[in-house]
């Protein structure tokens, strides 16, 4: 084998290895991306509405009055 065929082979198999991570790293960041829609999607059905939230501080209040006289008794 002359020098020539040796280096080409070695560029050859460089190139490759290179190839390869771009092509693994460019498919990790496809299933990234189809996660984040996903959760997205999640996030947008089971938020909590601002509805909701007031109900929420409302029974809230509702309990910190009832501590508040049974403090005061």
């Amino acid at each position: 084998m002359d020098w020539q065929n040796l280096i080409n082979t070695g560029a050859t198999v460089v190139v490759g290895v290179i190839g390869w991570f771009v092509k693994s790293t460019k498919d990790d960041l496809k299933a990234q991306a189809k996660e984040l829609q996903e959760f997205r999607l999640d996030v947008a059905k089971n938020y909590v509405t601002h509805t909701d939230l007031a109900d929420i501080k409302q029974t809230l209040f509702r309990i910190e009055t009832k501590l508040d006289a049974k403090q005061d008794k």
